[in-house]
């Protein structure tokens, strides 16, 4: 029977100038193995040359699971400010797998500090939840495979709501197992549907009650912020007409425009625009859309293991934060301004990243050019 304990892994560390050595034991068998670099930067473990041909399939899978945790342990005991040895490695190595998930629990912790509590009871909480159901030994490509298919076959999750979650995964990756490989925690790269306001409906939610909610949301409709970087803006920091900051996001500079209303609403809330959190003005503007009548239909993206499920829904089900900002993006050039100045007053660096996010009366343009061309060939081919 083939083992997968770590008890017979030995590390020479002092070995190679200072480079990541180990011999690893597989259903006795003693394979070499280097990461290739130096201890302080190690990346993900080479395979080692004529290795495999030698070894059963369960033996690969085995001796991969070891590579893979030699090189995660190695980050650990560099992140918790140890010193690489053999002892060391072999104590973090030997660890249950219940480990993976105290980290999870720690990292959750450390974000209550720092966000909200809807966002942890939303996002972060849920993760871990599913993670200690599912109890991974380790973690790899292949185990979160079999974790988003234990999230969308047993629990039922659409993609979306998986993707939430593995965008939460990754960042407790990075924070915690910094330079390990984790581009392969997502779900696809499948477009979604792309939806926002006209300037009537806008100006109708314009006329609603004032709310905080309600005030935050035209406000990012009229400036482009991001619902992150309205959280950090002041009054202090408007320039004239526009309103210059660094977008948390992508730390890159945008340009916001600003006008009369969103004056009003600084001065309103003491040089701040409203502090409410992301999933209290989603639900709140979904409250008003709803008593609005925006029942418009607009098609939405549903993903479902890789599957793409079309369906028309009423607009004011799919009013977010994100709306917002793909309202000022289609308003915009719909008004005939540049995509150049519409990419600086957003902080987009690709056209494409701006057109992705334009939708409204794009579709009546391209069907009144695509008239205006086949009237113009019919005109030509009767001459000839």
């Amino acid at each position: 029977m083939i083992s997968d304990s770590y008890n017979r892994v030995s590390c020479e560390p002092s070995c190679h100038k200072n480079y990541l050595k180990a011999f690893l034991q597989v259903n006795g068998k003693r394979l070499y193995f280097t990461t290739g670099c130096k201890m302080k930067t190690p990346k993900n473990g080479k395979k080692g040359k004529c290795l495999q041909p030698y070894m059963q399939p369960l033996e690969v899978e085995i001796y991969e699971r070891l590579r893979s945790s030699l090189v995660s342990n190695t980050y650990r005991i560099l992140n918790e400010g140890g010193h690489i040895t053999r002892q060391s490695l072999l104590d973090s190595m030997s660890r249950k797998s219940s480990n993976f998930l105290a980290d999870l629990e720690r990292f959750v912790e450390y974000k209550k500090k720092l966000v909200s509590t809807e966002t942890i009871r939303s996002s972060y909480a849920p993760l871990l939840n599913h993670m200690k159901k599912f109890n991974p030994s380790h973690y790899n490509q292949q185990v979160h495979q079999e974790f988003y298919l234990y999230l969308a076959d047993e629990c039922g999750l659409s993609d979306t709501s998986i993707g939430k979650y593995f965008k939460k995964l990754k960042e407790f990756f990075s924070h915690s197992y910094s330079n390990i490989d984790n581009t392969y925690i997502k779900v696809h790269d499948a477009p979604k549907a792309v939806v926002s306001l006209t300037q009537a409906e806008l100006s109708e939610i314009h006329k609603q009650p004032r709310t905080a909610s309600r005030d935050l949301f035209l406000c990012m409709a009229y400036t482009g912020l991001r619902h992150s970087d309205s959280q950090l803006v002041t009054e202090d920091m408007i320039e004239g007409n526009t309103l210059p900051y660094i977008q948390l996001k992508t730390g890159s500079l945008a340009i916001a425009p600003v006008n009369d209303f969103v004056r009003e609403t600084f001065k309103l809330y003491d040089g701040k625009l409203p502090q409410v959190t992301n999933q209290v003005t989603n639900r709140v503007i979904k409250n008003i859309g709803k008593e609005m009548k925006l029942d418009r239909l607009v098609l939405v993206n549903h993903f479902y293991k890789g599957k793409n499920r079309q369906t028309k829904e009423p607009l004011h089900t799919q009013l977010t934060c994100q709306v917002a900002r793909k309202t000022f993006i289609t308003l915009s050039l719909e008004q005939g301004i540049p995509q150049p100045i519409v990419m600086q007053l957003t902080g987009h660096k690709k056209v494409d990243t701006v057109m992705r996010h334009y939708t409204g009366s794009m579709s009546d343009g391209i069907m009144e050019a695509s008239l205006a061309l086949q009237k113009k060939f019919n005109e030509n081919r009767r001459k000839k």
